[in-house]
């Protein structure tokens, strides 16, 4: 079973490339438009991705330093004189 951790990074990489694939025409790739019978929010449905993405680095930022959530636990570096 995937940790938490490993749920975050899925997600954030299924994010990142629905980003990477937004082509000409896809939703998030053109100008928001309203017509008569309703409109579309492309660049609320891209804006949204990014923000999501963001909140998910933050997320494994902080799930990294627990290891009850998949990470490795705080670190210490150690530096030797020459």
């Amino acid at each position: 079973m995937a940790t938490y951790l490993e749920n975050l990074k899925t997600r954030r990489a299924n994010i990142a490339s629905r980003l990477a694939g937004l082509s000409f025409g896809d939703a998030g790739d053109k100008p928001d438009w309203q017509g008569s019978g309703g409109g579309a929010g492309h660049v609320a449905y891209k804006d949204g991705l990014y923000r999501e993405l963001e909140y998910l680095d933050k997320q494994i930022a902080a799930a990294e330093l627990d290891p009850d959530l998949g990470g490795e636990g705080p670190f210490e570096g150690v530096m030797e004189a020459s």
